[in-house]
């Protein structure tokens, strides 16, 4: 599974978390800019070794998809209550989240996953 940064997402939020060992990455867009059902997705990842990509890391997906009441509004404060959580759990010792705003089109997140350094991206079909 992955983040698709395609021209039908409008990206209004990215997070980060890090801990000993483990991360977690995610991103929540509107498909449709500004009238879309709000997705999101995230994942943790568990190291097994230091390889970016194709390593045996253990990486655990979830998905999110609003209903049409469903607001930027509303879950941003979700979003930042599991980041804080976490913190306060002792599984990450550091987050940051971006609010986007404007929201970012596909190609545009695209490229601001890419200049992350947390971020271990690649477009598809490239080869690292």
């Amino acid at each position: 599974m992955t983040i698709e940064c395609t021209s039908d997402k409008f990206f209004f939020a990215h997070w980060f978390a890090e801990g000993e060992g483990e991360n977690m990455l995610g991103c929540a867009w509107r498909e449709d800019y500004g009238t879309g059902i709000i997705k999101a997705k995230y994942r943790f990842r568990y190291f097994k070794d230091d390889k970016a990509f194709d390593s045996k890391d253990k990486k655990i997906w979830f998905e999110i998809q609003g209903t049409k009441a469903s607001t930027e509004e509303l879950l941003i404060p979700t979003i930042r209550a599991l980041l804080e959580e976490g913190k306060a759990l002792g599984l990450f010792s550091h987050y940051s989240l971006n609010l986007l705003n404007p929201p970012l089109s596909g190609e545009q997140m695209g490229e601001f996953l890419v200049n992350r350094p947390e971020n271990q991206v690649k477009k598809l079909g490239e080869k690292i």
